[in-house]
C-alpha cells in the first residue's frame, strides 16, 4: 500500500490519475478465484497480487492481456507464466543459495531442524532446495497446515535439539502458530528461527507482531 500511495502521489503531481481498486478473497486455497470474474469486470490494466506463489499461479489461465505483478511470489514454477506476469522477488532456488551460504559461513553449519508447510507451495519449494544441500545438517518435518494446526508442543518438538536452527518454511500465519508452540514448550531456551519471505514485512507480519524473545532472520 505504502507503494500505491507513493505512486498515486508522483502522478498527481505529473497530471496522470491513477485508479485504484482494492479486492478482498479468504484463506483457502480457490477463494482468489471467485474474485476473478469481478476484477476483470473492472477492467484494470494492471492487477498487483496476490503475495502467494499457489495463488498467483492459479491466474494463469485468468488474465491473457493484462499485466499481473506480484511482490513476493517466488516459486521456480514462476518463470513457465506467460510474459504478462511478473514477481518482483527472486526466486526460492536463487533465495535459497544465500540462505544456504549464511548459515554456513555466519552460523557456523549448526544443525537445522526444518519444519515445512505442505499446503504452501513457495514453502515446498524453498524447503526442498534446502533440505538437498549436502553440505548442511538438516532434520526435516513436513505437515499439512491441518496438522500445524492440531499437533500438540511435545509432539513438535520432540526431536528439536535447544541449540538446533529452527527453520520455518511456511506462510506467516502458520509459522507463528509453530512459533507459539515450540516456544511454550521451552519458554526458558532462546531459539533462533530463520524464515522465507513467507513471512512477508516482519513488523507487520503474523511472526513480527508475537510477543516473545528470540532471534528472527
Amino acid at each position: 500500500f505504502t507503494g500505491l500511495g507513493i505512486a498515486n502521489s508522483y502522478g498527481r503531481k505529473n497530471d496522470v490519475e491513477l485508479k485504484i481498486k482494492h479486492f478482498e478473497y479468504g484463506k483457502g486455497d480457490l477463494d482468489i478465484l471467485s474474485k476473478t470474474e469481478e476484477l476483470k469486470k473492472w477492467d484494470p490494466d494492471i492487477v498487483i497480487g496476490p503475495r502467494s506463489s499457489g495463488k498467483f499461479l492459479m491466474l494463469k489461465e485468468q488474465f491473457n492481456d493484462i499485466i499481473v505483478v506480484s511482490h513476493m511470489a517466488s516459486s521456480s514454477e514462476i518463470s513457465s507464466l506467460p510474459n504478462n506476469f511478473y514477481s518482483t522477488t527472486p526466486s526460492n532456488v536463487e533465495a535459497e543459495k544465500v540462505m544456504s551460504n549464511f548459515i554456513k559461513h555466519d552460523l557456523k553449519g549448526r544443525h537445522i531442524f526444518s519444519i515445512t508447510e505442505l499446503d504452501c507451495k513457495s514453502c515446498v519449494d524453498y524447503s526442498k532446495a534446502l533440505v538437498g544441500d549436502k553440505k548442511l545438517k538438516i532434520t526435516a518435518l513436513s505437515l499439512l497446515t491441518s496438522e500445524i494446526e492440531n499437533i500438540t508442543p511435545e509432539k513438535l518438538t520432540e526431536n528439536i535439539k535447544t541449540d538446533d536452527l529452527i527453520f520455518l518454511s511456511a506462510t506467516s500465519y502458520t509459522s507463528a502458530m509453530l512459533l507459539n508452540k515450540i516456544v511454550n514448550q521451552s519458554p526458558k531456551v532462546l531459539r533462533v528461527f530463520l524464515g522465507t519471505d513467507e513471512w512477508g514485512s516482519f513488523k507487520s507480519s503474523y511472526v513480527g507482531k508475537m510477543p516473545m524473545k528470540g532471534d528472527f532472520i
